[in-house]
């Protein structure tokens, strides 16, 4: 609470806390979910392939069969490519191996607009609006 002393020699109290509160609740009601217009995809990695041309392929299945991606392309090493530019693109192959050694799953994030689906081979699915990637909690 802060008190102000107007021109007219009254003075006023502001009480800023509740206008800060008011402020962060508009702020939250006005933000936008950044994944609600989003498709996900969820399993286990099987397979983590470097092709020549840099391209990283993986394959991901869960075991009810939702997921079942075999050898898509992600991303690529040398190149930006979809919405994963090469350094994107380096630490997704990190994130996709530890995946693939430690047993944890892997989440893929693509646009509404573009997705395809979870069932696929040897698409690339840089070009189905994949752009984010999760290592799951063990």
């Amino acid at each position: 609470m802060v008190t102000i002393k107007l021109q007219d020699g009254y003075y006023s109290r502001v009480n800023y806390l509740n206008n800060g509160k008011i402020l962060l609740l508009g702020c939250l009601l006005a933000s936008v979910n950044a994944y609600s217009d989003s498709q996900t995809c969820t399993g286990d990695v099987s397979t983590v392939e470097v092709a020549a041309n840099g391209n990283i392929h993986a394959s991901i299945k869960d075991s009810t069969g939702d997921t079942n991606f075999h050898s898509v392309g992600i991303c690529r090493v040398t190149e930006d490519v979809g919405e994963f530019a090469v350094e994107s693109c380096k630490a997704a192959l990190t994130l996709l191996t530890t995946a693939h050694a430690t047993g944890r799953e892997v989440t893929l994030w693509f646009r509404e607009d573009q997705f395809s689906s979870c069932t696929q081979s040897w698409g690339e699915v840089w070009s189905q609006g994949v752009y984010h990637l999760r290592l799951k909690e063990g």
